[in-house]
């Protein structure tokens, strides 16, 4: 193979069938794809540690609100660190290199902490709603006891939606389909499993957060529009109360000026005398 054209560096390759299958990468193409996705884990990694050291150190921050935001930045932290560096590993080698007890940790980490990414959303997205529709009640129950329930339990539902069935999916069916040099769901093959883990995991979530916003949307452009009507009835109401005190003051006015006038003509009277 000339090296100027295509470089093998899918080391996975060399212990499949077909010993003339090179990688289809460039030198160029490796560069890119070293350089994209390196550049994309730093910042997410720099990102949401700059959040979660923000949070922890200053206690002014430490706050319902930014304890639901330290959850999700937990979340993309570990997507940042593991599953986008071992993707790019994955896809520079072009076969999965670390066999496959590492393939499920991987994968079962990855989707955990995706999901509780998406479920951390979504109570941030509750708690949003919560406030605009509920603004005097709510608040008692916003507690910091509270939000931990609700972030233990995103990270609970995640956990026990994928991991499980991720690790234990080829005892379950006795043996393991996914060839060695490949890093993918063994369950995903089951159109029924892999159905109903979209829908729980992404679909569901994505409406219900839908609808919630549209809910604050709505409540909010309705309280804008009362308040507006409230300005709107006291302006009109106060009108002619408003004009009156006007015109009272210009009326204590004048009659001050005048007694001022009737007081400086005895005393300029006298100094000429």
């Amino acid at each position: 193979m000339n090296s100027n054209s295509s470089i093998a560096v899918c080391f996975g390759y060399a212990n499949k069938t077909d010993p003339n299958v090179e990688c289809s990468y460039k030198l160029a193409e490796i560069v890119l794809i070293i350089l994209g996705l390196s550049t994309l884990s730093l910042i997410t990694v720099i990102g949401n540690v700059l959040v979660i050291i923000s949070i922890k150190v200053n206690k002014s921050l430490q706050t319902v609100n930014n304890y639901f935001l330290f959850s999700l930045a937990c979340a993309d932290l570990i997507i940042g660190v593991f599953s986008m560096n071992l993707y790019t590993i994955y896809n520079l080698f072009g076969a999965w290199p670390l066999g496959p007890v590492v393939c499920d940790l991987w994968l079962a980490l990855d989707y955990v902490a995706s999901n509780a990414s998406v479920m951390n959303l979504l109570i941030i997205s509750f708690d949003r709603y919560f406030c605009v529709t509920k603004p005097l009640t709510y608040p008692v129950k916003r507690t910091t006891r509270m939000a931990g329930m609700m972030i233990a339990a995103a990270w609970i539902l995640s956990f026990v939606l994928w991991a499980p069935a991720i690790l234990f999916w080829q005892f379950i069916t006795g043996e393991r389909t996914v060839p060695k040099d490949e890093c993918k769901i063994e369950f995903f093959s089951n159109a029924a499993v892999t159905f109903g883990t979209a829908i729980a995991a992404f679909y569901l979530p994505v409406v219900i957060m839908s609808v919630l916003y549209w809910q604050i949307s709505k409540a909010s452009r309705s309280r804008i529009k009362k308040r507006n009507c409230h300005e709107a009835s006291g302006v009109s109401q106060g009108g002619r109360t408003q004009a009156a005190v006007l015109a009272a003051e210009e009326n204590r006015e004048r009659e001050e000026s005048k007694e001022a006038e009737g007081l400086q003509v005895p005393n300029t009277s006298s100094t000429i005398i």
